[in-house]
């Protein structure tokens, strides 16, 4: 279907751009049992963490921490809930992103295809999620040569209070995305994140990205089982 769609868009059919969207967000959505190896850097203002995961190798040898820069708690903090995740591969694929779309429209540019709407929740979203979720609004691109999802971004209409009672006045994610012609599925290539807020008058601000690198795909053995841990 994935290949026929290609074609179809390839060859300058009239495609709706809600027909548009669907092979988009279908190119997207892997096969249950697809697992990537990959290589990652994770960075804050002041410290590098460099890791690597395999699938294929043991449980307790999966997903290595190789290079450690600089200090950052926080840091630490979202490579260690990554490393506890039962698949950290995961987190290169938007399987969930038709999902997550709530009211909004669709237009063409010059650059291909804009896709704006509310964000809505998904099951892999957490409690924070529930919290910012009505004031989230995202942004999703498609590129005028392929038709596929180029970048997603997120951001808030209005500040937000976190269960710790600190305020946050601005917040954005922004993901890029790539595609295996060999697997024929768009990941996630890399993600930024910066949040500014603050708490009785303090003010301040953080930012973290994401790259990924050497991703190699494999499927699982046993496809359903892979399918009930995501």
């Amino acid at each position: 279907m994935a290949l026929i769609s290609a074609i179809l868009f390839y060859a300058g059919a009239q495609l709706t751009p809600l027909e548009t969207l669907n092979i988009a967000l279908f190119d997207a959505e892997p096969m249950p049992s697809m697992r990537a190896a990959f290589r990652a850097s994770v960075k804050s203002e002041g410290a590098i963490r460099e890791l690597e995961f395999d699938p294929l190798k043991p449980p307790n040898q999966r997903f290595r921490i190789v290079r450690r820069l600089g200090d950052d708690r926080e840091l630490d903090a979202i490579v260690g809930d990554w490393a506890k995740e039962a698949q950290p591969d995961v987190r290169l694929f938007a399987d969930d992103l038709r999902s997550s779309l709530g009211r909004g429209h669709i237009e063409q540019t010059s650059n291909g295809w804009s896709v704006q709407f509310e964000h809505k929740l998904s099951n892999n979203d957490g409690p924070i999620d529930a919290i910012v979720s009505q004031k989230m609004l995202g942004g999703l691109h498609l590129d005028a040569g392929t038709g596929l999802i180029s970048k997603l971004e997120y951001s808030i209409n209005k500040p937000f209070k976190t269960p710790e009672g600190a305020w946050v006045d601005h917040y954005r994610q922004v993901y890029n995305f790539g595609r295996s012609e060999q697997w024929g599925v768009t990941f996630v290539t890399g993600y930024d994140l910066y949040a500014r807020g603050g708490r009785f008058g303090v003010k301040g601000e953080r930012a973290f990205s994401v790259r990924v690198t050497d991703v190699a795909f494999s499927l699982a053995s046993d496809a359903s089982q892979q399918l009930e841990n995501k």
